[in-house]
């Protein structure tokens, strides 16, 4: 599945010529679908005449289900007790939480899997998938299992169950109330547009599977760039390591010392560019302020480009970020005026959010005062140009991060197009 030649691909990205039906109507109060020549309507949408649509019954030789049943765990069995919440993103991802048994209740409650089998989430978390790759596990009730017939591409089952088409479907046939469920039978009856050969199957999973690299190729950069972040902050944040042209004395100082409140201006409301605390990412520390249809509030303040904001209220303590240019914020955020970005990544690291936990009062809604924020102690070069150097270098690394976070969002979407054209046959690769 991973390792394509991405087949397709390009050409898919250039490809605008693709089939579309098209509504014509005299009468404004009806539309009438008109079929593109060589495409027929379907239970699925559109598809070629001489695709089928087919119910994952008839494409399947079994499918079923886990053990409605608890096993005897154990603390050093090599078989894992699998459910639907291991199931990710075309893997079976296993953590410290996850169960094992020993061999006697592996052979006493596994199930037919093989080459042909995908796992599906199907109670409480659904449509969850990963592709069954020979793994010593026992299935739990949560997950299925579908077995392909030989005669189908696996791949293409497999992309195709990620359609928004078969979601709906899912959907449609959930049972339960507090605890969703996704019934066998309702399985069985979903419908997937089908190709007519398996040779036209597999090259188009391939084109997709290619897709599906590319992201976790992405997936697994960023993440190794997000590492060296953190290192380089550890280091670089208390001295550790010196920046070359930089040999002078760190000193133990409160942040006050380094900023000061950026008291702002009160506005009555009605204007526009206002970030609440909601809009930030906590994650990478910015933000995204729903263009200028989102007014300010009465009692909101205007601050100035690289306004430091440190939401300090429960649930969202450690909502950080800097202002890119004249914003009015919401009256619970700390507003500190900086001169560089140096104190950003000091309130960034893991300690001073811990900091904020420990020094926030209150009962329904704990608070850290943003006189104790400023009370936060860290160590800090003596000379301004540093700090700035050290923020410099950390910048660019959030921007490369930023850069291939913004690549990656590209490339997941062009792979649902990907999935639209090529799963319901509007783009034909042979």
């Amino acid at each position: 599945m991973r390792n394509g030649q991405n087949h397709g691909f390009k050409r898919l990205l250039d490809d605008t010529d693709s089939p579309t039906p098209s509504v014509e109507s005299n009468n404004p109060c009806q539309s009438v679908i008109q079929t593109p020549p060589g495409y027929k309507q379907t239970e699925v949408g559109v598809i070629p005449e001489d695709w089928d649509a087919v119910p994952l019954g008839t494409v399947t030789s079994d499918i079923g289900d886990g053990i409605h049943a608890t096993p005897v765990y154990s603390s050093t069995g090599e078989y894992y007790f699998i459910n639907g919440n291991n199931l990710r993103d075309g893997y079976i991802v296993v953590t410290e939480e996850t169960k094992t048994v020993e061999h006697s209740e592996f052979k006493k409650h596994r199930k037919d899997l093989g080459d042909s089998s995908i796992l599906m989430s199907i109670n409480g978390t659904i449509g969850n998938l990963a592709l069954f790759a020979g793994e010593d596990v026992v299935l739990g009730k949560s997950a299925a299992y579908l077995n392909v017939k030989d005669s189908v591409s696996k791949l293409f089952v497999y992309h195709s169950l990620q359609t928004e088409p078969v979601k709906r479907q899912s959907s449609d046939g959930l049972t339960g109330t507090t605890i969703r469920n996704l019934g066998l039978g309702t399985i069985r009856n979903t419908t997937i547009a089908l190709p007519p050969t398996k040779a036209e199957q597999e090259t188009i999973a391939e084109a997709l599977s290619d897709a599906d690299a590319l992201i976790e190729s992405l997936e697994q950069l960023i993440a190794k760039k997000r590492d060296l972040k953190q290192g380089a902050m550890k280091e670089l944040l208390t001295g550790k390591k010196r920046l070359p042209g930089f040999s002078g004395e760190w000193d133990e100082m409160e942040i006050g010392a380094l900023c000061h409140i950026e008291e702002g201006e009160i506005t009555r409301g009605g204007n526009t560019n206002y970030l609440e605390i909601g809009d930030i990412d906590i994650s990478n520390k910015t933000y995204g302020i729903s263009g200028k249809e989102k007014l300010s509030v009465p009692g909101s303040v205007k601050v100035p480009a690289g306004t430091l904001l440190i939401s300090t209220v429960r649930p969202t303590r450690g909502a950080i970020t800097i202002t890119m240019e004249t914003t009015y914020v919401s009256s619970a955020f700390c507003r500190l005026s900086i001169k560089n970005y140096f104190m950003f990544y000091v309130v960034c690291q893991n300690q001073f959010l811990t900091y904020l936990g420990e020094n926030s009062k209150g009962g329904t809604y704990p608070t850290c005062r943003t006189d104790d924020i400023l009370r936060y102690r860290c160590s800090a070069p003596r000379v301004p140009a540093e700090q700035a150097a050290i923020a410099i270098i950390l910048s660019d690394m959030d921007a490369e991060i930023a850069a291939l976070e913004a690549k990656l969002a590209k490339v997941r979407q062009l792979k649902q197009g990907m999935m639209h054209n090529l799963l319901t046959g509007r783009i034909r690769l042979i």
